[in-house]
């Protein structure tokens, strides 16, 4: 299996980007955010400590610019199980943004074995100290 990753890391141009690509992120349904934190609410449930070991992950994945199914794979190979709903990542990633670990940097798009997902995804960045 060929689990070669191509990005393409793009910024928000208002010019190019749908007027609510931009915003997504920012401003989640409320019915987004409740499914998001349920999901993850529901890994921990199923998987004791599950987010905290995957915001282990987060801290520890070695890219500085990355997307979260990135994280998400480098997790899995390394033995976290998978959680029972994969938008379970999505409270991870929301966690380590107020936590510090990392920002959110415009949105690109991910490409793996040959099949492009066409919408925007957050490219996240590692923060270092004296980054914030």
């Amino acid at each position: 299996m060929n689990n070669q990753i191509e990005m393409n890391f793009k910024h928000a141009d208002p010019d190019q980007v749908k007027p609510d690509a931009g915003t997504r992120h920012r401003n989640l349904s409320d019915k987004t955010n409740a499914a998001i934190a349920q999901s993850h609410d529901h890994a921990n449930a199923v998987i004791e400590g599950w987010a905290d070991q995957a915001i282990g992950f987060v801290r520890s994945f070695p890219k500085e610019r990355f997307f979260t199914n990135e994280v998400a794979q480098y997790a899995r190979e390394r033995g976290l199980p998978e959680p029972p709903d994969r938008r379970a990542w999505g409270g991870v990633m929301i966690r380590a943004k107020k936590n510090l670990v990392v920002r959110s940097d415009g949105f690109g798009y991910l490409k793996t074995e040959g099949k492009a997902n066409d919408r925007p995804m957050t490219v996240w960045v590692k923060i270092e100290w004296g980054d914030q």
